[in-house]
């Protein structure tokens, strides 16, 4: 009887183990990261002589336009974490970064996103003095404890004829472990692509 009691008592005991893990499971929450660039706070006058960059798009993988943020397990996998996911879709994301990044780099220049609907119907794209299109193929943690951006930006002139198509590969290390870090790095690489840019519209 004592046994039976005994062994009772310890499966009402696991019962109870399992049952805190469960619950420990189900109450965690999604953590949520962006990028901290934002638009000054400013009011842009823009005369018809002022020169116009537009965004048309920054186009990325399926894979990675998702909302888990994205870590490379080895040369050939990567994994999307369920906990800790972007407060918006990292093509959008991207695409504000740029306009953004870009206003402030280009002095002199209006930059305008082409799907936000500043460019009148009647003014199409092609009248801007440049257009640049942005392919991303990475933007994952990396496998050395780094940030990694890849891909490419291409510019078009008036008559949208290619200027330039260039390719990036940024690396940048974490400066403190986690998904905190890993934001603060892929936006540090985001920053040095847009640099890129604004450098070549600035002398050409």
């Amino acid at each position: 009887m004592i046994m039976k009691r005994t062994l009772a008592g310890l499966g009402f005991a696991a019962a109870l183990v399992v049952l805190s893990g469960c619950s420990a499971q189900t109450e965690r929450k999604v953590s949520y990261y962006q990028f901290d660039i934002v638009a000054e706070d400013k009011i842009v006058t823009t005369p018809a002589s002022k020169p116009q960059l537009i965004i048309e798009n920054v186009d990325m993988y399926s894979g990675l336009n998702e909302p888990g943020m994205v870590q490379r397990v080895d040369s050939y996998r990567a994994r999307a974490a369920t906990w800790h996911q972007w407060a918006i879709l990292p093509a959008d994301m991207l695409e504000s970064a740029t306009a953004n990044l870009l206003s402030q780099q280009l002095s002199g220049w209006l930059v305008l996103i082409e799907k936000d609907g500043d460019i009148p119907q009647s003014e199409p794209a092609e009248k801007a003095s440049y257009a640049v299109r942005i392919f991303v193929e990475r933007f994952n943690g990396g496998l050395n404890g780094d940030a990694e951006v890849v891909g490419s930006w291409s510019l078009y002139d008036a008559d949208q004829q290619l200027v330039i198509k260039n390719t990036f590969n940024k690396s940048v290390p974490l400066e403190q472990d986690g998904y905190v870090g890993l934001t603060q790095s892929l936006q540090a690489a985001w920053v040095e692509v847009s640099e890129d840019i604004a450098r070549y519209v600035q002398t050409h």
